[in-house]
């Protein structure tokens, strides 16, 4: 059984000591579990989330922005996952990291019961990405796939045409430095 959060469970974001960090927490009987913000400039926020829930937790989510937002997650300890209404899903598992464009999320998010879940998140909006000359990051984004899908025949073919950078998920720790170089050789 899993609790879907609402917005009575998370208090409002209130400012840690003489810092400009803010922190909203959940209610204490769904677990220790806060995000602790900081903006440290105009579109440039940091968020470092610190969950242990006593429940598996799912928390719909939707965002429209008026721009595109690049987004950095860092996960540092723990495993949760976000599930797009579209059926993509997002695995977010301790010392990996994963790059987002959006303008636009319907999802869901997910943290399972008694499992500490760590995360920081570095979120830029587009018009910063564009005050530093980064805007294109956003417009050549990088699609990665299973390697086992180039094996098949005409779609593994179109699938590397149009700039898939296949990884192979069984040599483990090397697989992230191989995505890395196919990501370059747009």
């Amino acid at each position: 059984m899993h609790h879907h959060l609402t917005e009575r469970d998370m208090s409002p974001a209130s400012q840690l000591g003489q810092t400009h960090w803010l922190r909203s927490a959940l209610a204490a009987d769904l677990g220790q579990c806060h995000n602790d913000s900081i903006r440290l400039d105009d579109g440039l926020a940091l968020v470092y989330t610190d969950y242990c829930p006593r429940h598996d937790l799912r928390q719909s989510s939707l965002q429209e922005r008026d721009c595109r937002v690049l987004t950095l997650s860092i996960a540092l300890e723990g495993h949760s996952s976000t599930l797009g209404a579209d059926g993509q899903r997002f695995d977010f598992s301790a010392g990996h990291s994963t790059l987002t464009a959006y303008s636009s999320v319907r999802s869901e998010r997910r943290f399972n019961a008694g499992q500490r879940i760590r995360q920081v998140r570095l979120i830029a909006e587009e018009p910063l990405l564009h005050k530093y000359a980064l805007g294109h990051l956003l417009d050549r984004p990088a699609f990665v796939l299973k390697r086992e899908l180039t094996l098949i025949p005409v779609l593994g073919w179109y699938l590397k045409r149009v700039g898939m950078v296949p990884i192979d998920r069984s040599r483990g720790p090397s697989a992230p430095r191989r995505m890395q170089v196919g990501g370059r050789a747009w």
